[in-house]
């Protein structure tokens, strides 16, 4: 199980590092570049942020998955559904925001959109698996 739980963290961490400078590369190749000092929150943190999520949740999902293979989808539900309040929470200044600014929410909820998928596909490969 700890094999497990280092290689899915260590994938996601792969993905999230390549996508992270992807990310950057394609903020620093468009107009959007000069906006950075303008940001309530950066890059780093909003990606951080997500990583930390991410573990906690595929952590908690294949312990689940050892103990009761029954209940990992609800658990993925609920604590995916925690994971926005908390998200919306943590980053409301950047959603609240009035500011004509626009590029950092659409970068907040392309973030989020992103380690949600990740999470989403190493799930379904864990209901995948035979027991």
């Amino acid at each position: 199980m700890k094999l497990q739980i280092f290689k899915t963290i260590s994938t996601t961490l792969l993905i999230a590092v390549l996508l992270f400078f992807a990310n950057k590369l394609i903020l620093h190749c468009t107009c959007f570049h000069q906006n950075f000092e303008q940001y309530s929150s950066s890059l780093e943190s909003i990606y951080s942020v997500f990583f930390g999520f991410s573990v906690l949740i595929l952590t908690t999902l294949i312990i689940v998955n050892s103990i009761n293979k029954d209940i990992v989808g609800m658990t993925f539900l609920l604590i995916t559904t925690v994971k926005a309040g908390i998200s919306l929470f943590i980053f409301s200044e950047i959603i609240s925001s009035s500011n004509k600014n626009s590029v950092e929410k659409m970068n907040f909820f392309i973030v989020f959109i992103i380690f949600l998928a990740i999470e989403t596909l190493i799930t379904i490969r864990l209901l995948n698996k035979k027991q």
